[in-house]
């Protein structure tokens, strides 16, 4: 399987490396299978066996994986992240998806958010249509307050009934 080397940050951000079968040496000298400016000279060394991919810093090249500070060999998997001194590399099997990644992938249930905001509307057109209906005083007097004006209907009476027919007044009669 071929791996490449690809850098993530500084001035080679998105220029890919790829390795060598078997030993890819990486250093600022020119005699270095890759040759990176800011490097020393033989910073550290890519090793390609049956098992896997290892890395191995020289004895002056700062080597981090993933994080962390290593002093000897380390095994290598798609995905690493690889900092060699101030420039920062992802270790890429072209075709494959990090083991790592693939791991952390696990499918999410969406919140039915839609739902819930439908409930509360709905909830809030029956409020408005009981206040209408059958208080409208207490409607007019929130839209009073609301608009800083006269209520937009006159309220009834405290004492009336509402829905119901005038009574007709009682008329006198006079007698014979």
């Amino acid at each position: 399987m071929k791996f490449r080397l690809k850098a993530a940050s500084g001035p080679l951000t998105g220029q890919t490396f790829d390795l060598q079968v078997e030993t890819t040496r990486i250093g600022a000298d020119a005699g270095m299978d890759i040759v990176l400016a800011g490097l020393h000279d033989n910073h550290a060394t890519i090793h390609a066996k049956d098992e896997g991919l290892t890395i191995e810093p020289s004895a002056t090249g700062e080597v981090d994986v993933n994080g962390e500070a290593i002093k000897r060999a380390q095994a290598l998997n798609s995905g690493d992240e690889i900092r060699l001194g101030e420039l920062r590399f992802v270790l890429q099997a072209p075709g494959l998806k990090p083991q790592r990644v693939l791991d952390q992938t696990t499918p999410t249930r969406r919140p039915r958010w839609g739902w819930l905001v439908a409930g509360v509307l709905l909830g809030a057109a029956a409020a408005l249509a009981y206040l209408y209906f059958e208080r409208p005083e207490v409607l007019d007097r929130a839209l009073e307050s609301l608009s800083g004006g006269e209520p937009t209907r006159e309220a009834p009476a405290p004492d009336a009934v509402p829905h119901a027919a005038p009574e007709p007044a009682p008329t006198e009669e006079t007698p014979p």
